[in-house]
């Protein structure tokens, strides 16, 4: 009999059900029935729909100012393309924390940072800050707490590692960042022993930050309410006046930051 032949249609990062055949055994399904339905039922990533929209526009002569993907305008620094070219033939597999060298130099990086106190041993390194962050929400036991606005996508990560989440409210008058008052609103309406704030700054898509003080009054709460932080400092080396700091430097004792290369060397 023929061999039973499977396709997933992805129209627009959600997957369509389309039938599957086999032929020899007359057997007929739809993909939908082999994906989780809480997957499927999954709306199309907004961030996805406008870069389409806009591709469409384009194609038809429009001139469009695109806010869709957040992929970096700047070359690739070319240290980066030479080390990339002289490695490209390694093929060995690594460590799951991650290429141990690299990791010693994040963590000598974190140290120039004013983050001390982090070792190699403290690092991990993965494929995208976006996949590490599911991972961790997937292994955190406890509530998401995410602020509003935020990137598209803490949502719907935390409802696929089936996890509850709340948002943390903000306003015009706070230049749309979260303020200790709200932040511990959110922790008295949580009741879960344990929460994870999700901390994007600066901020897409606001494209706002936070000061030292500001992060201070935030930790306070975080203390007292046992709020683990996840600095996710994507953008961190795209601040205007190189003055942010890291949530590390102020809540080393349960924090965790998030970065990588892909917004400012866009690697």
């Amino acid at each position: 009999f023929e061999e039973e032949m499977v396709f997933l249609e992805i129209l627009c990062g959600r997957v369509r059900p389309i039938h599957i055949h086999r032929v020899g055994m007359g057997l007929r399904r739809h993909v939908s029935q082999l994906v989780d339905p809480l997957v499927a039922s999954m709306p199309i990533s907004p961030t996805l729909a406008i870069s389409m929209k806009q591709l469409d526009m384009k194609a038809r002569g429009e001139k469009v100012f695109s806010f869709g993907f957040g992929e970096s305008p700047f070359p690739v620094p070319k240290p980066l393309v030479h080390a990339l070219q002289q490695n490209a033939d390694s093929k060995s597999y690594l460590p799951v924390q991650g290429l141990p060298e690299l990791r010693e130099s994040v963590s000598q990086w974190l140290q120039r940072e004013n983050v001390s106190g982090w070792s190699a041993e403290d690092v991990r390194v993965g494929p995208g800050s976006k996949e590490l962050i599911f991972l961790l929400q997937m292994a955190f036991c406890g509530e998401i707490l995410l602020p509003s606005p935020s990137w598209v996508s803490y949502g719907p990560q935390a409802i696929v590692a089936r996890k509850k989440y709340r948002m943390v409210s903000s306003s015009f008058e706070t230049q749309w960042k979260i303020t200790p008052e709200t932040l511990e609103q959110a922790c008295l309406e949580s009741k879960t022993p344990r929460r994870l704030l999700i901390l994007n700054y600066p901020n897409n898509p606001t494209g706002t930050t936070y000061t030292r003080d500001e992060l201070e009054k935030l930790v306070e709460v975080c203390r007292g309410y046992n709020v683990t932080v996840l600095g996710d400092e994507i953008y961190s080396r795209l601040h205007h006046f190189n003055a942010h700091h890291h949530i590390g430097e102020i809540y080393p004792e349960n924090s965790i930051i998030s970065t990588g290369m892909s917004k400012w060397a866009g690697a």
